[in-house]
């Protein structure tokens, strides 16, 4: 049978066709594959009360698993923006996915435009087409999800908003009791002292300013590595769970290397494809090839974060509203360096999405500002941590620039020296 959430797509009509290679032969199933479960940490009011020195303490917990879920103490979940969500005079576009197909790295098509309101209208109708699936744990949902991805069983299209602009659609967090922004609001994040991000000084939707993601029952985000290899934070504000899985970034070229190997006719074609998020190799798959992956279901009114390299995808139970954003903390650091290397030499080249060098320089000169201001509020063991890596940073930075001047030099650049005027 066909199931669609939106029956009228703009841009074509959904042709079925059969999944081929290793992928379609393979007997490891995903629902039957040995996954991690992933971390989940309970922060203490106090320990939530910084974002960024709770993210940064977590990580080397994380580090082996790639993703984590935070569940806020109670009372200190952030409120949803009741008056954002209720200005819908926008319409936005979505992207149309074939769960059936989701192996074969097609281009998704546009969807349906909708209001949020009209959107959430078809997520609940969609919603009633999987009567089985009432009142059905997360299980169940991931194993029906697998079916169709893996077996081709069903013909399944749904509508994914996804990538929406909080300048035009509103953030959904709303304010505190006391008309403050809540600590871990994540247009606030970006302010944060220990967010390198903040001296970038243009707006970057989706980087150093939250998208809004409305979800519909096995609406997917296909694996993906975040720009730059940054951390992200991403928030459930209502609706139905997410199902996440994760890859650690210390096997993010294995995951890179399986993918070719699994679907290298996909490689062929468009080198770059698992920048397109387009593509879902099966966790089963992955974990037969010996890639670590761990699991997570992401509930309302909780956070999961991605750390810097960690490969990350998932899929929706319903209809849900989320939001997320990127943030680079000092474990970011010799990630992003080596960001600026893949992209510069590696296999999948693209364009850096702003100067990495330029951002270390940037922070280290704000810090130093900072210091020289107001030293005694930056004695912190956070913060004495940061400047110590970006010194570090800026020493590497120097040795390279003499390396290559002298390299030139050797090979018969001439340099003269310019006076300012």
């Amino acid at each position: 049978r066909t199931l669609m959430a939106s029956a009228s797509p703009r841009n074509g009509s959904h042709h079925h066709a059969t999944s081929t290679g290793a992928m379609t032969a393979n007997a490891h199933r995903t629902i039957d594959a040995a996954l991690d479960d992933a971390p989940v940490f309970y922060p203490t009011a106090e320990e939530f009360s910084d974002p960024m020195v709770y993210l940064s303490s977590i990580e080397p917990k994380v580090r082996r698993y790639g993703i984590c879920k935070i569940v806020p103490p109670p009372g200190c979940a952030p409120a949803f923006n009741e008056d954002a969500w209720g200005r819908d005079t926008e319409r936005f576009d979505t992207k149309q996915q074939h769960i059936d197909a989701l192996k074969e790295g097609r281009t998704f098509k546009f969807g349906k435009e909708y209001t949020k309101a009209e959107y959430t209208t078809a997520a609940i109708e969609f919603d009633k087409q999987f009567s089985s699936l009432a009142g059905a744990g997360s299980e169940a949902m991931e194993r029906r999800f697998w079916d169709v991805v893996e077996t081709q069983s069903e013909k399944i299209a749904v509508d994914y908003g996804n990538d929406l602009d909080v300048n035009v659609f509103g953030s959904m967090f709303a304010a505190t009791s006391d008309g403050l922004r809540h600590p871990w609001d994540l247009g606030h994040l970006f302010a944060h002292p220990l967010n390198l991000l903040r001296v970038i000084e243009h707006e970057i939707a989706g980087v150093t300013k939250p998208w809004l993601y409305l979800g519909m029952r096995f609406a997917t985000f296909c694996w993906h590595v975040e720009d730059h290899f940054l951390c992200s934070l991403n928030y459930l504000h209502r609706g139905a769970s997410k199902t996440w899985y994760g890859i650690p970034g210390v096997d993010a070229e294995a995951f890179e290397n399986c993918a070719r190997a699994t679907v290298p006719h996909l490689f062929k074609d468009a080198p770059d494809i698992l920048h397109q998020i387009i593509t879902m190799v099966p966790p089963g798959v992955l974990v037969q090839h010996g890639i670590k992956v761990s699991r997570l279901v992401q509930n309302e009114g909780e956070f999961v974060v991605t750390f810097p390299r960690a490969y990350h995808a998932g899929f929706s139970h319903g209809f849900n509203v989320a939001e997320a954003v990127n943030f680079g903390h000092i474990g970011w650091l010799n990630f992003g360096q080596k960001a600026v290397d893949v992209y510069s030499k590696g296999a999948f080249k693209r364009n850096a999405v702003f100067a990495h060098q330029r951002l270390i320089v940037d922070a280290s000169e704000s810090f130093a500002r900072a210091y020289d201001i107001a030293r005694a509020s930056l004695q912190s063991k956070s913060i004495g941590a940061l400047t110590s890596a970006l010194r570090k940073e800026m020493e590497r930075m120097l040795s390279d620039e003499q390396y290559f001047r002298a390299s030139l030099v050797r090979r018969g650049l001439q340099l003269k020296e310019v006076k300012p005027h």
